[in-house]
């Protein structure tokens, strides 16, 4: 109701009571009203143990709670119930509380202060209720309902209700393949249309396989340097014995030695392949080559 209420008016009513849970409820509405006979309030939160251990020894039983874990099996019915299991149920009571009041707070727009105060447990008549900011006002559900009517009929008429409707989890499932729970989350608390939500999807798409094909393209610069280190040093190949490349010095330019490694180069460049590889395949493609740099 408060996801709501923040896109568009959220009434609710309460008819003789709203106590508890419903009340926090109902306080994330835009506007609460209540009829003159209601109670309202009970803010608070409370969990019931019952120690029976005394009874269960009575009547002859003894139970045995086998655990892993301290607090596993607390309460179980013929148990004692100690201090430290107590204190650990108030533990988990003061925090379900803590959210309950920050919930009011946050819907009646009450100090969290006021709201400790209030929290208390009691009930309020609507009129106290009303003195308190519980409610707004004192209504008739008929009349409570043709306010809200009104205000929605208003609402559908203005000139300036060009937005459409915030999609729905469904739809923005449906339009968005592969999407995740947290993004439909956000798209729903955003009060994204569905063409939004859409566009929100595929940017987030793009922008990840934009970032991928860098990664990608990073690490295949990182290999072809690792080639070229490679094909610098000596390598053997299918059982030769390795062979360095001759220095432009030491050898004439058109012997068979010459011509053999020009071609090995000529691989590794226009096939984008490691040394190693370019004269595997000169060993295979042309044997000539190497039959020859063999005789010379």
């Amino acid at each position: 109701m408060a996801s709501a209420a923040k896109r568009k008016p959220v009434y609710s009513h309460i008819e003789d009571i709203g106590a508890s849970a419903a009340y926090w409820g109902a306080s994330a509405a835009s506007e609460i009203t209540a009829n003159a006979a209601a109670i309202v309030g009970s803010i608070g939160t409370y969990a019931v143990v019952t120690d029976l251990s005394a009874a269960a020894e009575n009547d002859g039983v003894k139970v045995h709670v086998v655990r892993a874990g301290e607090y596993k099996g607390a309460g179980v019915p013929g148990t004692e119930v100690t201090d430290e299991q107590l204190a650990e149920v108030q533990r988990l009571i003061n925090s379900r509380n803590d959210f309950f009041l920050r919930a009011v707070s946050s819907g009646r727009s009450l100090p969290i202060a006021q709201v400790r105060e209030l929290a208390d447990g009691r009930v309020h008549p609507a009129k106290d209720a009303l003195n308190l900011r519980l409610i707004d006002r004192i209504a008739s559900f008929d009349d409570a309902f043709t306010a809200a009517r009104k205000v929605a009929q208003e609402t559908l008429n203005s000139p300036k209700r060009t937005k459409q409707m915030a999609a729905s989890p469904k739809d923005i499932k449906a339009a968005c393949p592969g999407c995740s729970s947290d993004f439909v989350l956000e798209c729903i608390e955003s009060s994204l249309e569905l063409a939004e939500a859409k566009d929100l999807h595929f940017a987030a798409i793009a922008e990840a396989s934009e970032a991928k094909d860098t990664q990608i393209a990073e690490l295949t610069a990182k290999v072809k340097d690792l080639e070229s280190q490679l094909a610098k040093q000596p390598s053997a190949s299918l059982g030769v014995d390795p062979m360095d490349e001759p220095a432009a010095s030491t050898e004439q330019a058109g012997t068979p030695k010459e011509a053999y490694f020009a071609k090995v180069r000529e691989l590794c460049e226009t096939e984008s392949i490691s040394r190693a590889a370019a004269m595997q395949k000169v060993n295979k493609q042309f044997p000539e080559l190497r039959r020859a740099m063999a005789a010379k």
